[in-house]
């Protein structure tokens, strides 16, 4: 033991002193192919990001001179011998420096540049590789925005995705997976909050799921639709696509490929035809192939040449691509029907060059104004169209100015309009006659002219005034004496005729029978014979057909047809009920403005049928009828040619006006009453008819049949005795002839 110990220490005696002591430090090593001194540095396991970090700044700072030379490692074990012989050998390199001639000594320094080139090449393209590392997405930083599922005849389905992010993302390699398990791998680098469209040809109308993946195969985003399992949106109707909308997917009829998406779902046909956010044609840039994905094998002896190209051709690919989309980028318009016109300056004091229209936000988002026009009446100045991105905020005023619109507003009388991207009139005030130097301002229950002008302000009522100088909308005309009141009083109104007359946003008081009940034409709206009445809670009472009722509403407008708003169930008073009168029959001509919201009867030539708009004529002209979802009729049942009596509502949407039945009964076909047609669906009188015809017979043939059966076995009770007879005689024969046999 003791020798052991002893080996032991003479051992550790041995090991020079430096290798226990020495720390690790950046060092400086001799170059022998260039014949220079270079720092060199080992790198191991670099892979969290503040290594990267450190080592893309020292890439950057690599041609740099360092401030201090990193300390040289000695040997405390090298002899005075040794020093001496390297500063001879020094010396004598710096003479033979000095005597080599210029000949010589360029092979030296394009031996250095080459070497130096050589590093500089590898280290950008180490460099580069960083620049282009793409950090790991979370879910739903990369959303799926909206997807079309149904589109109408000729127009492609496809999936938007959004990126949420403030950097563009690279998606090669990422997927988009239906339900079914079919991949659609994507390409291309989607920009900082934008927009990417993909063709998806094979959704389910019914019902899918979307599954967006990357490219380490985690799950991004989500979206189930329809029947699938675990969806909470139903799937859309033709034409309408399913948006994200405050985090929750909703369906919507207008569909915004590469836009904001826009919320709007009516129970009315929506025209795509005619709407400009889709951009027919855009789309095909962006369509990518169904593949299997792919797997790219890397080899650690790749040579750097390749590696350049690939990093060239992707930069130029990805750029090509974002200028491609940055083309086919279509203006982002927002609508909402929440903007008024609610101050103007029609008769400035002096010069009319001070005319101005103020602008107000009553709804409950900001809206960007992109696209909105301003205009007086028809034949007057051109039209004032917003080119820039002006956001009015929620509550707040926006004032236009003569100068900047280019309006004329007359002393006499004129009109002014604000009309939607769409060119739809949001917003319309009629005035006439203005008193100089008075604004016109609006109030709850009407306008008002007032000498104190508050534009981008609050409008301030006067002490004592009665509105009735100017009306609002484009369909209504000045009312008389009934709207002269104190402002935010509600209108008693004798009829629902004058109720239509009176300006938007007027608080009355009326009463009406209903004619339609909820669920018919939609869960939220009834009609009274002469008007809409629209309840966004849609808790009604229990209502029924000729139910008289008294309703404390808000009149307002939706697609160019008067309704009153009611907020509460306790705004809509059921007072008895009374037997509905016969509709007046009308003719097509009679299908205008005067007869809207009543209840009324029209009899015509079915010529055209399209699903649930039917064209019908008369002597007169053509008009439209239109079957909603909730009264279940089917165009089916109709052929063109036939005549038909409708019963039903005159409604408007926009700049047409219809006939809408409420049921199957509210349409009577003269036509097959005239010509039954065995098998038409129009023919059920004659099929009852036929079905309790056969009965009677087949009852008559059953009854016949044991009748006969009956008398057949009283006859044979009858003669027994010779029944029995003749079944002895048989019997007797069968053994007599049985003994026969047996004898023989």
């Amino acid at each position: 033991m003791k020798y052991l110990l002893g080996i032991l220490l003479i051992s550790l005696l041995t090991i020079p002193f430096d290798v226990v002591f020495r720390q690790a430090k950046a060092a400086m090593v001799y170059n022998t192919i260039s014949d220079s001194q270079v720092y060199q540095y080992i790198v191991i396991g670099c892979a969290d990001d503040s290594c990267q970090s450190w080592l893309k700044n020292l890439l950057e700072n690599v041609d740099e001179q360092p401030v201090e030379t990193p300390e040289l490692i000695e040997d405390p074990e090298a002899s005075e011998d040794d020093s001496i012989e390297e500063n001879n050998l020094a010396e004598e390199t710096e003479v033979v420096e000095e005597n080599n001639s210029t000949e010589e000594s360029e092979p030296l320094e394009e031996d250095n540049l080459i070497e130096e080139n050589s590093s500089t090449e590898q280290a950008n393209v180490v460099e580069d590789q960083l620049d282009t590392f793409q950090p790991i997405i979370g879910p739903k930083q990369i959303r799926i925005n909206e997807i079309m599922a149904a589109p109408i005849s000729g127009d492609p389905e496809w999936v938007e995705l959004y990126n949420t992010t403030a950097e563009a993302i690279d998606l090669s390699g990422w997927n988009l997976i239906e339900g079914a398990g079919k991949k659609t791998q994507l390409t291309g680098s989607i920009g900082p909050l934008g927009y990417l469209v993909f063709d998806k040809s094979s959704l389910n109308n019914g019902g899918d799921c979307v599954i967006l993946q990357d490219s380490y195969g985690s799950q991004i985003d989500k979206v189930s639709y329809g029947e699938w399992e675990d969806s909470n949106v139903p799937a859309g109707e033709s034409g309408n696509s399913i948006g994200l909308f405050d985090d929750e997917y909703k369906e919507t009829e207008v569909a915004t490929p590469s836009q904001i998406n826009f919320f709007q779902l009516t129970e009315e046909p929506f025209d795509h035809s005619a709407s400009s956010s889709w951009p027919r044609g855009k789309l095909k840039a962006k369509q990518v192939e169904e593949v299997e994905p792919s797997f790219v094998e890397t080899a650690e002896d790749t040579q750097v040449e390749k590696v350049e190209e690939v990093e060239s051709s992707f930069v130029e690919t990805t750029e090509d691509k974002q200028v491609e989309e940055v083309e086919e980028v279509q203006p982002v318009y927002q609508f909402s029907d929440k903007i008024i016109i609610n101050e103007f300056l029609a008769d400035p004091l002096g010069s009319d060059n001070a005319e101005w229209i103020e602008l107000y936000n009553s709804g409950e988002t900001d809206v960007n104004l992109l696209g909105w026009s301003l205009d007086d009446a028809e034949g007057g100045s051109k039209p004032f169209k917003l080119e820039d991105q002006i956001v009015i905020k929620v509550n707040d005023y926006l004032v236009f100015n003569k100068e900047e619109t280019g309006l004329v507003l007359n002393n006499s009388s004129d009109q002014i309009n604000l009309l939607d991207p769409n060119g739809q009139i949001i917003s319309s005030v009629d005035y006439q006659n203005p008193k100089e130097d008075y604004s016109n301002s609006w109030f709850e229950g009407g306008w008002l002219e007032t000498l104190e002008s508050t534009p981008g302000a609050e409008n301030k009522k006067p002490a004592m005034q009665t509105a009735g100088l100017v009306v609002s909308s484009k369909k209504t005309t000045p009312f008389g004496s009934s709207s002269l009141l104190s402002q935010g009083d509600t209108m008693e109104v004798d009829s629902l005729a004058e109720v239509r007359s009176l300006p938007l946003r007027s608080k009355v008081k009326v009463k009406g029978q209903v004619v339609v009940l909820p669920e018919v034409f939609s869960k939220s709206l009834i009609y009274l014979n002469g008007i809409q009445i629209y309840f966004s809670k849609a808790d009604w009472p229990e209502l029924k057909v000729g139910d008289l009722v008294e309703v404390n509403g808000t009149l307002s407008e939706s697609r160019n047809e008067k309704r009153i708003l009611i907020k509460e169930k306790a705004d809509l008073t059921i007072l008895e009920n009374q037997e509905v009168a016969t509709p007046p029959t009308i003719n097509s001509l009679g299908l205008n403005e005067e007869k809207e919201g009543v209840f009324v009867q029209v009899q015509g030539e079915l010529v055209e049928k399209d699903s649930s708009r039917l064209i019908f004529a008369d002597e007169f002209g053509e008009f439209v009828v239109y079957l909603k979802r909730g009264t279940k009729i089917s165009s089916k049942l109709f052929d063109v040619g036939n005549q038909i009596i409708i019963t039903g509502i005159v409604g408007q949407y926009d700049d047409e006006y219809r006939l809408m039945p409420r049921s199957e009964a509210d349409m009577v076909n003269l036509t097959l009453q005239a010509k039954p047609v065995v098998g038409s669906a129009q023919n059920s009188d004659s099929k009852v008819g036929t079905n309790s015809q056969k009965k009677n017979t087949l009852w008559l043939l059953l009854s016949g049949f044991v009748v006969l059966m009956l008398c057949n076995l009283y006859l044979l009770w009858q003669k027994k005795s010779q029944v029995y007879q003749w079944l002895s005689t048989v019997k007797s024969k069968v053994k007599s002839q049985k003994s026969r046999v047996e004898t023989h």
